[in-house]
Parts: structure tokens; C-alpha cells; sequence
């Protein structure tokens, strides 16, 4: 439960961090995947994870903007095995 609560804060900050170097860098890529806490929606919330998951952001030209996306799928993904680690261990416990 706590490594799920710290992987979670890691990922918050991760993401504000990659939303405003995009903000930054790339503003027509950060409309589509990183518009910001006031225009956030499920539409971009999915593109977001798309973008990270199909690794579309490794045709970028910073290195270091690519090097932190590598860090925040690596977050996301750990994060993912965790949580769904903790809720299979929530039902079998609670089916017992």
C-alpha cells in the first residue's frame, strides 16, 4: 500500500513535470497530450497514456525530454503492476 501511495506521488509529479516541459517544447504536441489542469478531459487523459505507452514521443529531438518520458513510462507502468497486484490481493482476501 505504501509503494503504491509513493508511485502514485512519484507519477503525479512526473506528469506535471512532462506537461510543462511539452508546454515548453512542443506546444502543438502538449494541445494534444498535455493541455493543462483546466482542459483536461478523458479524451486527453487517453492520449496522454497512449503517447507514453506507444512510445510516441521517441521521434522528439531533446534527448532529455525523451529520457523523462523513458522515466515516466517506467513509473506508469510500475505503478500499474502494483496496483493491480494490490487489487487481486483485495478480492482474494475478501473472498476469504
Amino acid at each position: 500500500m505504501v509503494v503504491a501511495a509513493a508511485l502514485w506521488c512519484v507519477g503525479v509529479f512526473t506528469t506535471i513535470v512532462l506537461g510543462m516541459r511539452l508546454r515548453r517544447f512542443y506546444p502543438e504536441l502538449a494541445q494534444r497530450v498535455a493541455p493543462g489542469f483546466l482542459h483536461k478531459s478523458i479524451r486527453t487523459d487517453i492520449a496522454g497514456m497512449k503517447f507514453i505507452l506507444r512510445r510516441e514521443y521517441a521521434e522528439l529531438d531533446r534527448p532529455d525530454v525523451v529520457r523523462f518520458c523513458d522515466f515516466h513510462r517506467i513509473i506508469f507502468l510500475y505503478f500499474l503492476f502494483v496496483f493491480t497486484c494490490m487489487i487481486i490481493c483485495f478480492f482474494c482476501y475478501a473472498a476469504t
